[in-house]
């Protein structure tokens, strides 16, 4: 995808109003998840965007047909249950309860059939580019820029975060590694330790043992600079990151799509998902709630979540994923590649 592509593309996503100043907006070339796609995981190890009742993951992808669904898995097979679930471009991806990674969707960079065997612990999707952290330690990752974003250091780590064209890590001691793209400094992360790392488009956040959040990168619309209290847990999205304070209120920053900074939802929630035109959380028992979207041509029901209880939700752009607290995946939203049919 060509960098006027992708720019065009990020700029749909939020009314003309909120548009960055294409003067100084960065040109870009394709993102590994435009969003940041935080990671997914059915552990909480330091450094995880986890998508659980703890955690959350986010990546977006766009695409301008409106084909919209929502569908559940097709198999009640225990092993194929899911534990976390993350969405990229056209894609997502889902973490089975044997350790497994599914993915479903677009596969044009292999995304779906490159998806590693194994015993796994946590997911990252990003644009088109994903990772998987094993049990032993080790990040696998697929998809595009197989000489960037999709080759990981070697060694042992406790989490993995996919961005834009970059992907960062945290090892046992919370100490950051970053690789990849690192034209904006999305890739020069501070010294360490972090508990939790968050990579977005262009932009990384990391989370302190302290509770504050401190972020670097790309900040054409005030993305690394987020609120001083204290939090639990962040999620990154395009150009807008969200996270769980310590009295579990949800707070966004970043921009500000069609309210999602200005319009979070108040009360108690678990976890939170950035995307790119809106974003979810899920509240105190379960139920999922979403933003962001108000502009008809931005509506693919990507914000309209079906009912059930659900321990793990992923925003993307136009489409959304969760599961239930029975490991069945349910996406909803924009389905014209199969991104929002899980199995």
């Amino acid at each position: 995808m060509s960098r006027l592509i992708l720019l065009t593309l990020l700029l749909a996503c939020a009314p003309d109003e909120d548009h960055a100043d294409e003067d100084t907006f960065p040109a870009h070339t394709t993102t590994g998840t435009a969003p940041g796609t935080t990671s997914s995981t059915s552990t909480t190890t330091p450094g995880t965007s986890t998508s659980s009742t703890t955690g959350s993951t986010s990546s977006t992808g766009t695409t301008s047909t409106s084909t919209t669904g929502t569908t559940t898995p097709g198999t009640t097979d225990e092993a194929w249950r899911f534990t976390a679930i993350d969405a990229g471009y056209e894609y997502s991806c889902g973490l089975q309860r044997d350790g497994d990674v599914q993915c479903w969707g677009d596969n044009g960079e292999e995304m779906v059939n490159d998806a590693p065997e194994g015993d796994h612990v946590q997911i990252s999707a990003g644009w088109e580019t994903a990772c998987a952290l094993d049990s032993a330690g080790a990040i696998a990752c697929w998809g595009a820029w197989a000489e960037g974003t999709g080759s990981p250091p070697e060694g042992s780590f406790a989490s993995v975060t996919v961005g834009g064209e970059h992907a960062c890590a945290l090892d046992a001691d919370g100490m950051p590694t970053c690789w990849g793209d690192d034209d904006l400094e999305q890739s020069d992360a501070p010294e360490g330790p972090f508990a939790q790392l968050a990579a977005g488009y262009l932009s990384t956040c990391g989370l302190r043992g302290d509770g504050s959040v401190e972020c670097w990168g790309y900040n054409g619309n005030d993305q690394t600079e987020p609120p001083s209290d204290s939090f639990r847990f962040i999620d990154g999205g395009i150009q807008l990151y969200c996270g769980i304070r310590d009295d579990d209120t949800v707070a966004c920053w970043g921009r500000d799509n069609n309210g999602t900074v200005s319009e979070v939802p108040g009360g108690a929630f678990e976890t939170v998902s950035a995307g790119s035109p809106h974003a979810c959380a899920i509240d105190a028992v379960g139920a999922v709630e979403c933003w962001g979207v108000t502009e008809p041509d931005s509506d693919r029901g990507q914000a309209t979540p079906p009912e059930g209880t659900f321990i793990a939700v992923t925003a993307a752009t136009w489409h959304s994923c969760g599961v239930l607290e029975s490991g069945e995946a349910r996406c909803w939203g924009q389905d014209d590649v199969g991104q929002a049919s899980p199995p």
